[in-house]
């Protein structure tokens, strides 16, 4: 009895959070589907500032404060995450899980791929 419990406290994290890498398609299903979804986009706000997924925020995963200002978001709430191909968003979904958040996907491939597919759901801004 003893063992289970330790392995149950050991497999607890893996069952307590949802984060992992995402198609294009099944972003595009999450964010029809998803009243409370949470879309931030962890690229440069620059980057942010020419095209982005409607309805994003933008929180630079290298920035300075990153940790600061992602702590502002409700861990509670699914999110989804995205940079240009994938690799900044890992970065961050990783970061998010140390941080507590409940349930987090990347958006593998990134806004280029994303674009590619959904075009209709990404806004050019300039």
């Amino acid at each position: 009895m003893k063992h289970l419990f330790v392995l149950t406290l050991l497999l607890f994290p893996i069952w307590a959070f949802s984060q992992k890498s995402i198609s294009s398609s099944e972003a595009a299903q999450l964010i029809h589907d998803t009243n409370e979804l949470l879309i931030i986009d962890v690229r440069t706000p620059i980057e942010y500032d020419s095209t982005a997924i409607q309805n994003a925020m933008n929180i630079d995963v290298k920035s300075n404060n990153f940790q600061e200002n992602i702590q502002k978001i409700d861990k509670t709430k699914p999110i989804l995450v995205y940079c240009r191909s994938g690799r900044r968003s890992l970065m961050a979904m990783n970061t998010m899980q140390q941080l507590g958040f409940a349930e987090v996907y990347n958006l593998l491939g990134g806004i280029i791929a994303f674009k590619k597919e959904f075009p209709n759901l990404v806004i050019s801004k300039k």
